[in-house]
């Protein structure tokens, strides 16, 4: 018994401190063999809950936010082949764009999204979320925040050229 009480003792404090990332399957989809899982990862329940690795603030200003939309990872996905992962992908719209990794842990590639500043997923989060009130839109592929215009690559955007690449890693 003392030795369970010394072990919760011990790790109470770590599990208290430790800090997460928020995200949900979004969908997912073929390419040519492959079985490809989106995970999500919102800016909500990230940016502003103070146990998130993300975190920025409780209540983060309009250009936080939007930064934080085109720079942070917004999705991550797991590319399978007959049931067994064989990549993992991590996009955002920014300077890293699409990084993928092979599931031993080497860096396969990357390439950049053409066609827009901010993800579909992110766009639809912040028109439609709890990110402001007013001044807020999505139409067509442009979202509207904060008196800006942001082209949005669309999720259609991001399947083919993923698909594209993956059909290239694969041949």
């Amino acid at each position: 018994m003392k030795k369970y009480a010394l072990l919760t003792l011990l790790v109470l404090p770590f599990a208290a401190l430790s800090q997460t990332t928020y995200s949900y399957q979004k969908m997912k989809f073929k390419a040519a063999d492959l079985d490809i899982a989106d995970y999500y990862i919102p800016l909500n329940k990230n940016i502003n809950e103070s146990n998130s690795t993300l975190y920025l603030s409780n209540k983060p200003a309009a250009d936080q936010i939007i930064a934080s939309a085109m720079k942070l990872k917004s999705d991550s996905l797991v590319v399978e082949q007959d049931g067994k992962a064989i990549y993992t992908v991590s996009l955002s719209a920014g300077n890293d764009g699409v990084r993928i990794t092979s599931v031993e842990n080497k860096s396969i590639n990357t390439f950049t999204l053409a066609n827009g500043v901010i993800t579909a997923n992110r766009a639809i989060e912040i028109a439609g979320g709890t990110f402001g009130k007013s001044g807020k839109g999505l139409v067509d592929v442009i979202l509207y925040y904060n008196k800006q215009k942001y082209e949005v690559i669309s999720n259609e955007d991001i399947i083919e050229q993923l698909a594209g690449f993956l059909n290239e890693l694969q041949n």
